[in-house]
């Protein structure tokens, strides 16, 4: 599959949470093409997404730093109390 169709396919998975759609999601974390993996990143801010959490602190403290930024807003549209104190370090 091409980026630009990776891409959008990743985008369209915003829109349809379960755990399934996030294991699909978080296969292209890891991608080594930045602009997929910032797309899985911002496609798997549910709110409550607390299964993405331990996947977004290893993300930001190991990626990139765009892949950092996008993490952090990633924590902050889950909302999820357990990352709290993560945000404030």
């Amino acid at each position: 599959m091409n980026k630009e169709k990776k891409i959008t396919l990743l985008s369209s998975l915003n829109n349809f949470y379960d755990e399934e759609t996030f294991a699909l999601l978080i296969k292209e974390f890891y991608n080594s093409d930045i602009d997929i993996s910032l797309t899985a990143i911002k496609s798997s801010e549910s709110l409550g997404n607390e299964i993405a959490i331990p996947h977004i602190y290893k993300i930001s403290e190991k990626g990139v730093l765009k892949q950092k930024v996008e993490e952090i807003k990633n924590l902050t549209e889950i909302k999820a109390t357990s990352s709290i104190a993560r945000l404030l370090q």
